[in-house]
């Protein structure tokens, strides 16, 4: 291949890719003046090209699919990467919301073990204040029964010097 043709293929290559670009960049913003220069750039290489621009052509065309299919491999697998980091997410927030509610159970099982606690030490000191009420009267009923057996004995002693036969 000569100079000349190599020239003629390399530009008969940007001048399609161009020209594509040109009609697809026409088509997505809806301006038909370009996406028509597009297709007329292409038309134009088309005809001044010879068998060797046609080689590179196709040539161009099978790098542009490749590239379409990388970039479509590449888009697939981010999205794959994209649910699995979400995934991942999901199942860190589960986890947080798990050692939550972990931790406001044990915190409640806590507060109920402290109210038990509170509860029995508040019973052991109202048994305790009974018992010492009780050992309280006790002392004191035997205090009484003692003045009461005194004073029997008193008003017995009383009662035998008043008649003393009655109690012989």
């Amino acid at each position: 291949m000569s100079s000349e043709e190599r020239e003629v293929t390399r530009e008969g290559v940007f001048g399609k890719v161009a020209g594509k670009a040109k009609e697809i960049a026409g088509d997505l913003t809806d301006n038909e003046t370009l996406a028509r220069e597009g297709r007329l750039q292409q038309d134009q290489i088309d005809a001044n090209a010879d068998a060797a621009e046609a080689s590179a052509d196709a040539e161009a065309a099978q790098e542009l699919a490749d590239v379409e299919e990388e970039a479509t491999e590449l888009e697939r697998e981010q999205k794959e990467l994209e649910a699995e980091v979400e995934a991942r997410h999901a199942e860190e927030r589960a986890e947080q919301a798990r050692r939550a509610q972990e931790a406001q159970a044990e915190s409640k099982a806590a507060d109920q073990i402290d109210a038990v606690e509170t509860q029995r030490e508040t019973q052991d000191k109202v048994a305790a204040a009974e018992k010492a009420q009780a050992e309280t009267l006790r002392a004191e009923a035997q205090s009484n029964a003692g003045t009461l057996e005194q004073q029997a004995a008193a008003a017995e002693a009383r009662a035998n010097k008043l008649d003393p036969k009655e109690n012989a």
